[in-house]
């Protein structure tokens, strides 16, 4: 039976802890349709993207002991870091807004053309 939660925190949250390593570790980490190596990669994704520090050095150890190398968190890292910067999000998002208002700007100045 796991007991990382227990480890964790059983002394502050027992009840909490209990569930943590009955459903999630027990439950949810064995369903057959992801294998553990990619549901340690699918969490390090998700705990980077929220800012989860606390939790992170807990599952890049789980994720080394599933199988993912060094090198696989690396990439995920570096493909993250592309995706969540916030100034590369203000520049796609500029750029697609700038996309619509050019499309749209052609398409008002196309259908004036046509009535002249």
């Amino acid at each position: 039976m796991p007991d990382n939660g227990r480890k964790a925190f059983g002394d502050i949250a027992p009840g909490l802890a209990q569930y943590t390593d009955d459903v999630l570790f027990g439950d949810v980490w064995e369903r057959p349709g992801l294998m553990p190596r990619d549901r340690s990669l699918v969490t390090i994704a998700c705990l980077i993207s929220l800012y989860r520090t606390n939790e992170l050095p807990f599952h890049l150890k789980k994720a080394l002991d599933n199988g993912v190398t060094r090198g696989e968190i690396t990439e995920t890292i570096t493909h993250l870091v592309f995706r969540l910067a916030d100034g590369e999000h203000r520049l796609v998002d500029r750029a697609e807004s700038f996309r619509r208002s050019k499309v749209r700007a052609e398409g008002e100045l196309s259908a004036r053309c046509m009535k002249e």
